[in-house]
C-alpha cells in the first residue's frame, strides 16, 4: 500500500513539475480568461466594458461573470457554493466548546472547503460528459460500413 500511495505522489510531483518548466502560465490564464468572457457575457455587456475604466469595469466584469456563473449551475450547486462564497469572505468564527472539549475554526476554511467541493462535482461532471461523448463516438464508428456502398444509378455518398 505504501509503495502505490508513494507512486502516486511522485507522478503528482512529476506533473506539477512539467506544469511549471513548461511555462507559458501567463498566456494560459489570458486565454483562459478570454474565452470566460466570451462563454459567460454577451455583446452588450461586452460594449459597456469597453466604454469603462479598467478600475470600473474589473468589478462590473467580476461582478457579471460571477452572476452568470452562478446562473449555470443547477440550484442545490449554486445555493452551495453562495455559501461557500460567503463563508470565504466572512470573518467570523465557529467554535464549539464544552467541559474538555474547545474547537474553534475560522470559517474561510469552511468556504474554502465547499467551494473545492462545487469545482469537484463539476469537474466530475465534465469527464463524464467526455467519457460519455468517446463512447458515442465509438458506437457510432462500429456503426459505421467499413466501405461505401453502391447502389446501381443512385449516388449515395
Amino acid at each position: 500500500m505504501k509503495n502505490t500511495n508513494q507512486h502516486k505522489n511522485e507522478k503528482l510531483f512529476d506533473t506539477l513539475k512539467k506544469d511549471i518548466s513548461e511555462g507559458g502560465f501567463k498566456s494560459d490564464l489570458t486565454t483562459d480568461f478570454s474565452e470566460l468572457k466570451e462563454f459567460f457575457l454577451n455583446s452588450d455587456r461586452k460594449s459597456q466594458l469597453a466604454g469603462m475604466g479598467k478600475f470600473k469595469a474589473f468589478f462590473y466584469m467580476s461582478w457579471w461573470l460571477l452572476k452568470e456563473l452562478l446562473l449555470k449551475l443547477n440550484p442545490t450547486r449554486r445555493l452551495v457554493l453562495l455559501i461557500g462564497i460567503i463563508l470565504l469572505f466572512s470573518t467570523g468564527h465557529f467554535g464549539v466548546s464544552g467541559s474538555e472539549v474547545n474547537f474553534s475554526s475560522n470559517t474561510s476554511i469552511f468556504g474554502g472547503i465547499i467551494i473545492l467541493f462545487v469545482l469537484m462535482l463539476e469537474l466530475k461532471d465534465k469527464l463524464l460528459a467526455k467519457d460519455e461523448l468517446n463512447a458515442g463516438k465509438s458506437v457510432q464508428s462500429a456503426l459505421m460500413s467499413e466501405r461505401n456502398p453502391k447502389v446501381n444509378g443512385w449516388n449515395i455518398w
